[in-house]
């Protein structure tokens, strides 16, 4: 569900931490898209 709000910089930069972890280690060329719902994908 889309929170419609404006992502505050904290938002950003926690997963920003998250993607430099360890923990997203497997992670491997994904398109993350932190808008809060407001742009339309298809």
């Amino acid at each position: 569900m889309a929170s419609r709000r404006i992502t505050e910089p904290e938002e950003v930069a926690a997963l920003i931490a998250f993607l430099v972890s360890g923990r997203a280690a497997n992670i491997v060329g994904a398109d993350v898209v932190i808008d809060g719902g407001i742009i339309k994908t298809t």
